[in-house]
Order: C-alpha cells, then structure tokens, then sequence
C-alpha cells in the first residue's frame, strides 16, 4: 500500500512549518494542489511556477529557510525532522502531550529504539519533502509521478552527507537536539 501525504500531515500538524497562516492550512489540507503555492514551491527549491525542478537540498532542510551551499549546516532544520521521527516512533500523540508514562508501547519501545542515526534522519528529510510536495503518495518506481521527484536517490544522497559529515560539530549538535526531543522523556 503506498505511503499517503495525509497520513504525516495529519500527524504533524499546521506547527510543523515555520511559515504564514495559509501556507500551514494548505500542508494539512492533502487535496490542495501544492504545486501552485509559491512560497511552498520556495521551501523545495523551486525557481519557477511553470517549471517546477527541485533542488536535492532544499530550503526546507536548513535552518531559518536559509541555504549554505557548502551544506554544513544542512538538515538544520532539526525540529521538523524530530517531529517526523517522534510521530513515527512515538505516536501522534507525543507531539503534544511530553508525557511518556502509560499508555500502548510505542515504536521505540518495540524496536529498543534509543538514539537516531543517519538512515532515520534521512527518512525524516525525504518525508519532510514529500510533505511539501505536490505528491499525494510514494510510487513502486521511487520517482513520483507529479513531481518526478525521486525519493529513492534523495534517501541515498541524504544518508550519504549524514555519513560524511556524522562526526561534525554541525551534524552533532543536530543530533544531539532530535535525539533529546524525542527521547528526553524515556
């Protein structure tokens, strides 16, 4: 069964992006055509409306909407990506509640989750982007119809830099910051 934009857009919630008031209704309406949201389209890389290519880094992933070409600060953007992570592992509800006690066991708890690693960060970017996207669902052939984008070779790219760049000062403190609002309560 393909994995559904509305399932994590649901999950997450109008907080997730920092951007206006209507931009956060359109990412949690699933039937809304993204593609024809400007500012949307900015946060993938998009340059234009009429031609829509996107940047394997987009906006999204940086902090304050801010790219640095040399991607050092790339996947700055760390509370969106916890979010993703911490509805997955945690349940949709530990995104507002902080609260862990009681209750069914969570993803983490069954899979002895305790610390993100490069995979998982990667998952969380590319569903991050998906979100955004104007794809209503992830394809058997990894490259969307709608948007052509190809997850597949994002994953990759993403896990790839994560890697690299795993010992970093940058890639540390990203770390350090999804790991604790994800597990600070367990």
């Amino acid at each position: 069964m393909p994995l559904q934009n509305n399932y994590f857009a649901t999950c997450l919630g109008p907080s997730t992006f920092t951007c206006t008031m209507g931009v956060q209704m359109v990412i949690t309406n699933t039937s809304y055509n993204r593609a024809n949201v400007p500012e949307i389209q900015q946060f993938l890389g998009a340059t234009s409306l009429t031609n829509l290519t996107y940047k394997t880094f987009p906006l999204v992933l940086f902090p304050d909407l801010k790219e640095d070409k040399s991607l050092k600060t790339v996947f700055g953007n760390w509370k969106l990506l916890a979010r993703i992570l911490k509805a997955l592992l945690c349940g949709v509800t530990s995104l507002h509640h902080t609260s862990s006690s009681g209750g069914a066991h969570t993803n983490s708890m069954k899979w002895s989750i305790q610390q993100v690693l490069p995979g998982s960060i990667a998952w969380a970017a590319v569903i991050g982007i998906f979100l955004l996207s104007p794809d209503t669902e992830f394809s058997s052939s990894s490259v969307s119809k709608r948007s052509t984008i190809s997850y597949k070779e994002l994953f990759f790219n993403y896990k790839k830099v994560l890697v690299s760049k795993w010992s970093t000062k940058c890639i540390k403190a990203i770390v350090t910051n999804i790991d604790h609002y994800i597990f600070k309560a367990a």
